[in-house]
């Protein structure tokens, strides 16, 4: 996670997104390591372990944000047609 928030880092100028979502996704790593501490001080309570859970969770959907925004757009959208818009051949007639 380290290295891909340097990697992130260096695109931060054309890609804020990939940036912050690299954030994030190191922010949830930090916070899980230190649940996860005191789930083991605590001798797994149960608040803990909800803890340790969402903050995985929060890690899973950071990461898979990442994985959506470096997608290749379609090809509908690289060639600047607007979103629902109709065919052209259905326009014409």
């Amino acid at each position: 996670v380290i290295w891909l928030l340097v990697k992130a880092r260096e695109l931060r100028g054309a890609r804020p997104d990939l940036y912050w979502g690299a954030v994030a996704a190191l922010a949830a790593v930090l916070l899980q390591a230190l649940v996860g501490g005191a789930m083991v001080l605590s001798s797994l309570s149960l608040v803990t372990l909800l803890g340790h859970g969402a903050f995985v969770a929060l890690m899973f959907g950071a990461l898979s944000f990442l994985v959506v925004q470096t997608l290749p757009r379609p090809a509908s959208a690289r060639a600047g047609a607007s979103v629902g818009a109709a065919p052209a051949a259905a326009q014409a007639g």
